[in-house]
C-alpha cells in the first residue's frame, strides 16, 4: 500500500505539473501572438512613416508645379507683351516705308511734271519766238 499511497500523492503533483505545463503552453501561445502582432505593428509604423514621407514629397511637388505654372504664366504674359510691341514696331516700320515710298513717288511724279512743264514751256516759247 505504500506504493499506492505514493501514487496517490504523485497524482495530484502530476496533475498540477500538467496544469502548469498547460498554462505555460497557453502563455507561450499568447507570447507568440503578441510577437506576431508586434511584427505587423512595426511594419505598420514604417508604412505610416513612408506614407508621411510620400505625402511630404507630393506636397513639395504640388508647390513646385504651382510655382512652375506661375512662372510659365509670367513668361507667357511677357511673350504676349513683346509680341504686341513687335507688331506695333513692325506696323510703324511699314507705315514709315509706305510714307518713304509715297515721298519717292511724289518726287518722281513732280520731277516728271516739272520736266514735262519745262518741255511744254520750251515748245511754246520756241513756237512763239518764231
Amino acid at each position: 500500500m505504500h506504493l499506492k499511497g505514493e501514487m496517490m500523492q504523485n497524482l495530484p503533483r502530476d496533475q498540477s505539473i500538467q496544469a502548469i505545463l498547460f498554462r505555460v503552453d497557453g502563455v507561450e501561445k499568447e507570447i507568440k501572438d503578441v510577437q506576431e502582432k508586434l511584427k505587423t505593428y512595426v511594419p505598420a509604423k514604417e508604412n505610416d512613416l513612408q506614407l508621411q514621407n510620400i505625402q511630404n514629397i507630393v506636397s513639395r511637388v504640388e508647390r513646385d508645379v504651382i510655382d512652375i505654372k506661375t512662372r510659365v504664366e509670367v513668361i507667357k504674359d511677357k511673350m504676349e507683351t513683346q509680341d504686341k510691341e513687335l507688331r506695333a514696331r513692325d506696323e510703324k516700320t511699314k507705315e514709315e516705308q509706305s510714307k518713304s515710298q509715297i515721298r519717292g513717288l511724289l518726287f518722281i511724279v513732280s520731277s516728271i511734271i516739272t520736266v514735262g512743264a519745262g518741255i511744254v514751256i520750251a515748245i511754246f516759247t520756241h513756237f512763239l519766238g518764231k
